[in-house]
């Protein structure tokens, strides 16, 4: 009884982290009693964060053999829709472990035909309950104190940063805490505090291993994004409509900025999402439904750029009309939305306009649209995927538009809607002269053409 009294001994001096987690590992593997399992549990859960259902980071953490991954790994073969028998084989290899005993019916479950031979790779897992000689249970009293605190001291933290997620004094004092623990994203907060040029491949590596443990609450609403400064900065939503309306109003919403909506999210859902006070500061939402917009309550007053990519006429000239998105700054969209958002309060305010245009023809229209119902300050990128027209500052850049398209545009436009136009197109002769004579019609209208005219 020595050897597990040693190992207790160790787990209750080594600080919270991934070395107590192994010293309680081997207590537990010399005697399993099921209090201890609970307490390795506990602490796992802490470290562990949310399931890893990407195959390569799942093997890469598999590989690492990190003990506190171990619910991560679980968690994500039961929901990823590439987990194999092969995949269970190489998760059971392990040392034994209570919580892979406690997983053992949900992990089998997913296979059928091969009972026997799971039960095989279970079982070094299902150690005959004991109990702590009595000599261990001051150290196993101890254990569960410093767990217990240790939840309490993170939680408190990480509420400190989310109460003010503009202060970096609170994270570098939780990125000290998790890196008392062992845990690697305090070493992920520290770096992407310092944004050292020297750090940015370890800062990548570590914000992809760790992502899913950063999500917190957001986990299940949240399936990609970005973090920053160890917290979720951009964020794409799920499909999962349950988890989302699971998870409105979550305190960990307050340090997204920018917001990736979902085909599967009703603009009802999203609207919902949307008003409480946690999301106030987003900056950036993108593939939105007008509707949502519309139905959404909150002001939005930091939201600078949006994604706009569907929403009926009604919804449109409502979003358009609406005394609320005063920072509103860049739209991008289609060209029937955006022609349905011309003239609006909204579209006055823009600054950058970015269209996608089907067809050539609407190009033209578009250029015409947004000189007559945007304001004059209002940059413009329009593109169908093969010409691309842009509008700074009264001048017109195109590439790869058609001469004619070009020619019949500078036709129909007011002669002072431009000062210049620069043309990055192979052309001849004889769409030198059309231009000419088009632009002739402008007065001053300054005429750059490349390449020129031979």
């Amino acid at each position: 009884m020595t050897a597990v009294i040693e190992a207790l001994a160790r787990a209750v001096n080594e600080g919270q982290g991934s070395e107590q987690l192994d010293a309680m590992l081997a207590a537990w593997r010399l005697v399993p009693d099921p209090r201890l399992a609970a307490v390795i549990a506990a602490l796992s859960r802490q470290l562990a964060g949310a399931p890893i259902d990407k195959r390569k980071a799942w093997l890469a953490a598999l590989a690492a053999g990190r003990p506190e991954s171990v619910h991560g790994l679980v968690d994500g073969f039961l929901r990823a829709p590439w987990s194999s028998f092969e995949t269970l084989e190489m998760l059971l290899r392990r040392a034994p472990d209570p919580r892979l005993a406690a997983a053992a019916d949900a992990l089998v479950a997913r296979f059928t035909g091969q009972h026997r031979l799971i039960a095989s790779l279970v079982a070094p897992h299902r150690l005959p309950e004991a109990a702590l000689p009595a000599e261990a249970e001051p150290l196993l009293a101890r254990l569960v104190a410093i767990v217990e605190e240790g939840q309490r001291r993170e939680e408190g933290l990480r509420d400190d940063v989310l109460a003010d997620p503009h202060d970096d004094a609170t994270r570098a004092v939780y990125a000290d805490f998790l890196l008392e623990r062992g845990d690697p994203r305090g070493e992920l907060i520290a770096l992407q505090l310092a944004t050292e040029p020297a750090t940015e491949a370890r800062r990548k590596q570590l914000e992809e291993q760790l992502f899913g443990r950063c999500l917190g609450r957001l986990a299940g609403a949240v399936t990609g994004g970005r973090l920053d400064r160890g917290f979720v900065a951009e964020a794409r939503l799920s499909y999962d409509e349950r988890a989302i309306a699971a998870r409105i109003g979550a305190p960990d919403w307050v340090t997204v900025r920018s917001l990736y909506a979902s085909s599967a999210v009703s603009p009802e859902l999203l609207a919902r999402l949307l008003e409480p006070p946690v999301m106030h500061d987003l900056e950036e939402l993108h593939h939105v439904d007008a509707a949502a917009l519309v139905a959404c309550r909150a002001p939005l007053a930091a939201l600078h750029t949006m994604t706009l990519v569907a929403g009926t006429d009604a919804d449109t000239h409502a979003l358009g009309d609406r005394d609320a998105f005063h920072a509103l700054a860049r739209l991008r969209t289609s060209y029937a939305l955006a022609q349905a958002l011309a003239h609006s309060p909204l579209a006055r305010r823009l600054l950058h306009l970015d269209v996608g245009c089907p067809l050539e023809g609407q190009l033209q229209a578009c250029m015409v649209m947004h000189a007559d119902g945007y304001a004059p300050a209002c940059e413009l990128r329009a593109s169908n995927g093969r010409a691309t027209v842009t509008v700074r500052r009264r001048v017109l850049h195109t590439h790869r538009l058609e001469v004619a398209a070009l020619a019949q545009l500078l036709d129909a436009l007011p002669a002072d809607t431009y000062r210049e136009v620069h043309i990055a197109e192979v052309l001849g002769r004889e769409d030198h002269a059309r231009l000419g004579l088009a632009a002739g019609r402008h007065g001053g209208l300054r005429l750059d053409v490349w390449p020129p005219e031979p």
